[in-house]
C-alpha cells in the first residue's frame, strides 16, 4: 500500500440523512415523485445524473443541472447545522503514514467546510466538478493516483456506496467498504467490509504502527 483514498459523504462524514433530506425537500419544492428504494440508492452517485433518473421517471422536462445545484444549496445550509464525523474517523484518518487521499461526489463547498471544520490534510483532493466522469466511474480514483504518483494496484479505498465499491473495483484497486450506508450484502463487490471505521483489521491494514 502506498495510498489510501477516502470518499467523504457516508464513510467520515455521518452525512446520509443531511443528503437525503436535502433531495426531499427538493423534490417537494417541484412536485417530483420519488419511491424509498429510489431515494436511498441515490447516495453517493453524482446529482445531475440522479435528477436525470427523477425526471424520466415522472415523465416531465427539466434542467437537471439547475435542480442539483438547488440540491447543494439546500445541502449545504444543512451541513453547517447538523455535520458530524463517523465514530473513528478523524484518529483513523490521522493515524495514516502512506500518501492520503480525499475524492468525493459532493461539492468543493460542502468539502471545504469539511476540511475547515475538522482540520484534515490530505495530500490531494477531487470534488464532483473536477473529473468529467462520477462513480460508479472510476475516473474519479484514477485520477487521484495520479496525483498522487502512485499506480491503483498499490491504493486502498475506503468507500461506503454501491457506487463508490464499483467505481474503486473498476479502478483496479482494493476496496474498503463500511457499511454505515448500505447492508453488507450490497456492497459484496469490496475486498473487506466492516461495521464501523473503528475496526481493529481496518486500522491493521491502514495504520503502519499497528
Amino acid at each position: 500500500m502506498k495510498a489510501v483514498l477516502f470518499d467523504m459523504d457516508g464513510t467520515l462524514v455521518d452525512s446520509k440523512r443531511i443528503h437525503l433530506d436535502a433531495w426531499r425537500i427538493v423534490f417537494k419544492r417541484h412536485n417530483l415523485k420519488c419511491t424509498k428504494a429510489q431515494l436511498n440508492s441515490f447516495f453517493g452517485r453524482y446529482d445531475v445524473d440522479t435528477f436525470k433518473d427523477i425526471l424520466k421517471y415522472n415523465h416531465v422536462k427539466g434542467d437537471p443541472k439547475k435542480l442539483a445545484d438547488e440540491r447543494r444549496k439546500v445541502s449545504i445550509a444543512l451541513f453547517k447545522k447538523h455535520m458530524k464525523l463517523f465514530p473513528g474517523a478523524k484518529e483513523l484518518v490521522h493515524c495514516i503514514k502512506a500518501k492520503k487521499a480525499l475524492g468525493t461526489s459532493s461539492s468543493r463547498a460542502e468539502t471545504n467546510l469539511f476540511l475547515k471544520k475538522y482540520k484534515f490534510h490530505f495530500d490531494a483532493v477531487l470534488c464532483r466538478g473536477e473529473v468529467k466522469n462520477h462513480k460508479p466511474n472510476p475516473e474519479l480514483y484514477l485520477t487521484l493516483a495520479k496525483k498522487l504518483n502512485v499506480q491503483p494496484k498499490d491504493c486502498i479505498v475506503v468507500e461506503d456506496s454501491v457506487a463508490g465499491v464499483e467505481a474503486a473495483k473498476r479502478a483496479g484497486m482494493f476496496c474498503i467498504a463500511v457499511t454505515n450506508s448500505y447492508p453488507a450484502k450490497a456492497l459484496k463487490k469490496a475486498d473487506l467490509r466492516v461495521k464501523s471505521l473503528n475496526s481493529i483489521k481496518v486500522k491493521k491494514l491502514l495504520c503502519a504502527n499497528l
